[in-house]
């Protein structure tokens, strides 16, 4: 488990939440460097008005000397293969269209092939949902971990906020987390260092069917 609680970030508007993140996790394992979001920006591919998807952001931290280890049930070959179909398979018809017309696809696919073509030893793909005991497994490997959740169901509330939280402790009650939330029209809204969240609600909010099926996870460490 990392030896002292990572620097927090707040996050300045409604969409930088995985830069938030990258930045909190630069900033405590490369402290002696300066690091910016415009940086994080250009590390996870950043463009003005779009979604960012995670392959820039494995590109870039694998260049940066990081190992990544990614919790997923999302078929990344498949998705290659015919990204339309599997997208709608994926998230429905309405999920597709969403993401093409507020990601720039033709880039996203050009990333996934570069990711692709990493070495495996810096970015390992485990394909099924995640479990409390493999963050922290995780954890006590030194890493820091990006995991998405419904900020909705974080809070208790209906609805539905796709969001990242930095994961830094998992106790035998609590995941421990950094949440950047979000700046909404000068409003900040759930911006909280140094929160504590019971196991069950945790894992409610990282599973968004409420079926148990978790989103996913990377976990982040400095490669040995």
């Amino acid at each position: 488990m990392v030896s002292q609680v990572p620097p927090y970030i707040a996050n300045p508007t409604d969409h930088n939440c995985r830069q938030c993140v990258y930045l909190m996790v630069l900033q405590h394992f490369l402290p002696e460097k300066e690091w910016t979001l415009v940086q994080m920006d250009a590390i996870c591919g950043a463009e003005e008005g779009k979604w960012t998807w995670r392959y820039r952001g494995f590109i870039e931290l694998s260049k940066l000397g990081f190992d990544v280890a990614f919790y997923t049930l999302f078929d990344t070959e498949k998705m290659l293969k015919d990204p339309k179909q599997y997208l709608a398979e994926r998230l429905g018809v309405e999920g597709m269209e969403a993401n093409y017309t507020h990601c720039n696809m033709q880039r996203v696919l050009e990333d996934v092939q570069e990711y692709l073509a990493l070495p495996k030893g810096q970015i390992k793909e485990i394909r099924r949902a995640f479990t409390i005991e493999d963050m922290q497994q995780a954890l006590a490997e030194e890493a820091l971990i990006c995991c998405w959740v419904n900020q909705c169901a974080l809070e208790g509330k209906e609805g539905y906020y796709g969001h990242k939280v930095l994961v830094y402790a998992v106790d035998d009650e609590n995941v421990h987390i950094h949440n950047p939330g979000y700046t909404k029209e000068g409003a900040a809204y759930s911006q909280n260092a140094a929160q504590k969240i019971p196991h069950q609600i945790f894992m409610q909010a990282a599973a968004p069917k409420g079926d148990g099926q978790t989103v996913g996870f990377h976990a982040i460490k400095i490669s040995r």
